[in-house]
């Protein structure tokens, strides 16, 4: 972007409508939405470095602190090897089997760049990736979605990945180390950092709370952000997740 942004709002598919231009309308900087599919912390962290390598950093980030996006996952770059954003990872392991020049070469190319080249070809003025839209500025649009009162049904969101996803406790794998190098680096660089959790549909919410480990995994995730904010008092502020009605 012309003039580089200086908002940058990361998450996962669930940030791709954060719309920046009403971030812009807010703080009055150039936004650009940067969240990609199944974006974790330690992408967050990946990107800033990737930033640094080509132009600043930015005045204002914005990231979504949902407690799937808290849960560290290497897994993402065994689906994706080529992936240019690993090279930016803290700690990345030059030993990882996937990440054996053999292994690269033997890709031409990955899985999310076939995506993303699908995404930005046209067909009679269509977009050909039809999942998802995007605006110049990141913003990502939906296709939208009839749900029936079947797919409404508590028994059958029981079954669906994200109620699985919570169906434990375990505090061993967030990646709070990870949140705190960025929250280091964004005082260092005087980064104002803005951490929300967006809302979940609310019968999907019923079912979390009533049938999974959700409610321990907010409680310890926002006990920790709590911790955060207090010690970088006058850089980083949480927004509480809340049911939607």
């Amino acid at each position: 972007m012309s003039p580089p942004p200086q908002a940058i709002i990361l998450g996962s598919s669930r940030s791709f409508s954060v719309n920046p231009n009403q971030i812009e309308q807010l703080w009055h900087y150039p936004a650009f939405n940067a969240s990609l599919t199944g974006g974790r912390v330690q992408d967050y962290l990946a990107f800033l470095h990737y930033v640094s390598q080509i132009g600043k950093y930015p005045e204002l980030l914005i990231i979504n602190l949902a407690p799937e996006i808290m849960v560290l996952d290497d897994n993402r770059y065994a689906v994706e090897p080529d992936a240019l954003l690993w090279d930016y990872t803290e700690n990345n392991n030059p030993l990882y089997p996937l990440k054996s020049n053999f292994d690269r070469i033997t890709r031409l190319l990955s899985k999310e760049q076939l995506e993303t080249s699908l995404q930005v070809l046209k067909v009679q003025g269509q977009p050909i990736y039809y999942d998802y839209n995007f605006d110049a500025n990141g913003m990502g649009h939906f296709n939208t979605t009839t749900l029936s009162a079947d797919d409404l049904n508590p028994d059958k969101l029981a079954l669906n990945a994200w109620v699985t996803r919570f169906a434990q406790f375990h505090s061993d794998e967030y990646g709070f180390d990870q949140l705190q190098l960025i929250l280091e680096l964004a005082k260092q660089q005087h980064i104002l950092v803005i951490g929300y959790m967006p809302p979940y549909y609310p019968v999907l919410r019923d079912v979390l709370e009533t049938r999974t480990e959700f409610t321990p995994n907010i409680n310890y995730l926002t006990g920790q952000l709590d911790d955060f904010e207090k010690e970088y008092l006058y850089g980083f502020s949480t927004s509480r997740p809340k049911k939607c009605t």
